[in-house]
């Protein structure tokens, strides 16, 4: 890291203008950027700047870990360490008062706690990709039911998952109620990190995920992308090749985990299947 303490960087000026034109938004985000910091702060500050969300309530969620929900409420706190408002502060973890707003972590596996709660003025949802899917297709029927109720603002912030997930599906949308913004990595680049951190970190095989903004699967790492170019460069066509026997068939198990590479070829003849060729090798070189 560059170093412990921080400005105000101009993604995160970005991420703070925007919250303060539009009430819904969506964040896509490398990891490591400081926007959950970020947020738990703008919450605080949002509570005792003036008196105008006096007696709502502010709903966060976190992953289906309570220690989770407890750290960000802590983090909250910490930042009255010196302050008389640690005297007021309840003794429920998952709950700090400020300017009599009441701010509360939910874990994802918990989320239908949050329904019907008077007067919700902010729901930060934190990492939303990487819920369940149950807890992901459940979560925008309970924070958007509020649009008419309360008219909180909405804010999504996560690193890429799966590509069929929350985050992926309202990146998709030809028309979102949500602003979308999007941090890779380029952002932090002179601020979180420097260059040549980043240039280590991309031999990493999640560096596309976590730092790129790209969905598991748009780049994966059980083939090598040296393997995968020479597979797609090399010239060649099936039709050049007319020889192959219809009877005769081949079963290629790749096996990635902990089991063998194995292939076996057979032949059908004289109403027999017939092994021709079986064999197994361990750990082939993916990745």
């Amino acid at each position: 890291m560059l170093q412990s303490r921080y400005p105000l960087f101009d993604y995160e000026q970005q991420l703070f203008d925007t919250l303060n034109t539009t009430k819904l938004v969506y964040c896509l985000k490398a990891t490591g950027l400081g926007i959950t910091e970020f947020m738990i702060r703008y919450i605080a500050w949002l509570c005792l700047k003036d008196d105008k969300l006096k007696g709502s309530q502010i709903v966060i969620v976190t992953g289906p870990r309570v220690e989770k929900s407890i750290e960000i409420i802590q983090r909250m706190k910490n930042l009255f360490i010196h302050s008389e408002l640690v005297k007021s502060f309840p003794t429920k973890q998952t709950v700090i008062y400020l300017n009599n707003i009441r701010v509360e972590a939910y874990p994802s596996d918990h989320l239908d706690d949050a329904r019907g709660i008077p007067n919700v003025s902010f729901i930060y949802v934190d990492e939303a990709d990487f819920f369940s899917f149950k807890e992901q297709n459940n979560l925008r029927d309970v924070i958007e039911r509020y649009l008419i109720k309360s008219n909180p603002w909405i804010v999504l912030t996560s690193t890429p998952n799966k590509p069929d997930s929350i985050m992926a599906q309202i990146m998709q949308e030809k028309e979102s109620i949500y602003e979308r913004l999007y941090f890779d990595y380029t952002v932090g680049i002179g601020k979180m990190w420097s260059p040549e951190e980043i240039a280590r970190q991309r031999l990493s095989p999640s560096f596309e995920r976590e730092y790129n903004l790209k969905f598991l699967g748009q780049a994966g790492n059980i083939f090598h992308y040296e393997d995968i170019d020479a597979a797609i460069t090399n010239k060649y066509s099936l039709s050049e090749n007319n020889s192959y026997r219809e009877d005769v068939l081949m079963g290629v198990d790749p096996a990635f985990g902990s089991s063998q590479f194995g292939v076996t070829i057979i032949e059908y003849y004289d109403q027999k299947v017939n092994v021709l060729y079986s064999d197994s090798w361990e750990r082939i070189p993916f990745p």
